[in-house]
């Protein structure tokens, strides 16, 4: 035996002989002094989660991930995958056949942690899709963009109370007044989601076309103004509408600060990166403003994710500043985050309540009004600005993509009693078919990648 083995061996067995002597003279301790009266304080049992929410981030990963692989294969959008991965951890499939397991991996205890972390996801999502958003492409641009917009959230708000009629008395939960529960069918119908939205033009390869600016534009128009109602929704509830009054105060005030100084010192930012290079203080600095802009707007009470938009607006498009913001944030969220919210609705969601007929109809239903009222009021209205025909349908199909912001929508709704588990999972089928039927439909109207403004469209108006 080599000097070196023998050293080893010697070390090894020394090393056992003084854990065994450690381990018996704990034991002899804990039997002379016993007491049994110590427990782990919270903090220490919340350190224990630790592990079983890094085993399930990591499941959530893999099963997300791989359905946005495989939901590539039909040329469909990988978010929409991810909502499926998400559905599929639920109730729906991993619950139903695996019930004891899906409790393990994923405890009730866990749902804060996932929830918050999902959030953060979002705020950090549309921060990257406002550094995107190019608002020189919106110039000339405005009036269309107001009109369709509107068009686009009060045609399918009045389908959706309309609606209300026939569900509230056979579905609605019993407590719940019908207006407060039509206003809210009313704004579920009338949902486009921006994030969603953005990620397909993106995956179409589109989002540099001025007309999937000025889609882009309507998107973001109607989300405001679903927050807004919804904002308006919950003042109802808690039976203050002076509430209401104030949000719009304070949004109008957050937006003039913004505008006034928060795009001024962007831009100085900007420009010292472009001289001096970008450093870790410049990242630090933006990122705290950040977490601002998103407090801010969360406690005016239009959701923390339309204050990482307007940052990400502000910031200059073509600078340096911009590009390496993209590049350190958007991988790890696409990647990490925001496959969460996805799954943290999927466990919310179970299909198996959709077998009976009535709910069977009830999906019918919620969905034909949920695609007639958006894809026709935008089509219709963007054609009556001087879109061409095909371009004002397509357009129309774009606006009629639900997903992110409709989940966040439903999951609020959830919250607030005015939706029972059936709607919830009926609103979920409705996002589903809403979002799949987008990129198919979208390229079948246009044929090949058409939306590049040219003379010659201009001066067309009829479908070819």
């Amino acid at each position: 035996m080599t000097t070196t083995k023998r050293f080893f061996s010697i070390y090894i067995l020394l090393s056992l002989a003084g854990l065994a002597a450690f381990l018996y003279m704990l034991q002899q301790g804990s039997q002379l002094f016993p007491n049994e009266s110590f427990s782990l304080p919270a903090s220490a049992a919340a350190h224990s989660l630790l592990p079983r929410l890094l085993i399930a981030l990591a499941i959530i990963m893999l099963v997300t991930k791989t359905a946005g692989y495989l939901i590539q294969l039909i040329k469909q959008p990988p978010v929409i995958g991810e909502v499926l991965g998400g559905i599929v951890l639920g109730p729906t499939v991993f619950g139903k056949f695996l019930p004891e397991l899906q409790a393990t991996v994923f405890p009730k205890i866990l749902n804060p942690s996932i929830d918050a972390l999902a959030q953060i996801g979002i705020i950090l999502f549309m921060f990257v899709i406002g550094i995107e958003f190019d608002t020189r492409k919106l110039k000339n641009k405005v009036g269309s963009s107001l009109v369709i917009s509107h068009a686009s959230i009060f045609v399918p708000l009045f389908m959706g109370v309309l609606m209300s009629f026939y569900i509230y008395p056979i579905f609605a939960p019993a407590s719940v007044p019908f207006p407060l529960f039509a206003l809210f069918m009313g704004v579920s119908i009338s949902v486009t989601a921006f994030p969603v939205l953005a990620r397909i033009i993106k995956d179409l390869d589109i989002q540099n076309s001025p007309l999937a600016v000025i889609t882009m534009g309507c998107a973001a128009l109607d989300d405001v103004a679903a927050w807004c109602l919804l904002a308006l929704i919950t003042c109802v509830a808690g039976k203050d509408l002076s509430l209401a009054w104030q949000m719009l105060g304070l949004s109008l005030a957050f937006a003039a600060c913004m505008l006034i100084f928060v795009r001024p010192l962007l831009a100085k930012i900007a420009a010292h990166i472009e001289d001096k290079g970008f450093k870790i203080e410049s990242f630090t600095a933006i990122i705290f403003m950040l977490l601002l802009a998103a407090l801010a707007t969360e406690a005016i009470g239009i959701h923390a994710l339309f204050g990482a938009f307007f940052l990400g607006v502000l910031i200059p498009t073509d600078s340096t500043l911009a590009q390496k913001l993209h590049l350190r944030l958007e991988t790890l969220t696409t990647t990490l985050f925001l496959p969460l919210f996805f799954v943290y609705s999927g466990l919310k969601t179970d299909l198996s309540l959709l077998m009976e007929g009535s709910a069977l109809t009830l999906t019918v239903l919620v969905t034909t009004v949920a695609i007639l009222g958006k894809v026709g009021a935008s089509g219709l209205s963007a054609y009556f600005t001087g879109i061409q025909a095909r371009d004002s349908l397509a357009l129309g199909i774009l606006m009629n993509t639900r997903g992110l912001v409709e989940l966040v929508v439903l999951n609020l709704g959830l919250e607030l009693g005015l939706l029972s588990p059936l709607l919830f999972s009926v609103f979920v089928v409705m996002t589903l078919i809403t979002t799949l039927m987008t990129t198919p439909l979208f390229l079948f109207v246009t044929r090949q990648k058409p939306w590049l403004e040219s003379k010659k469209q201009a001066g067309e108006g009829s479908i070819a």
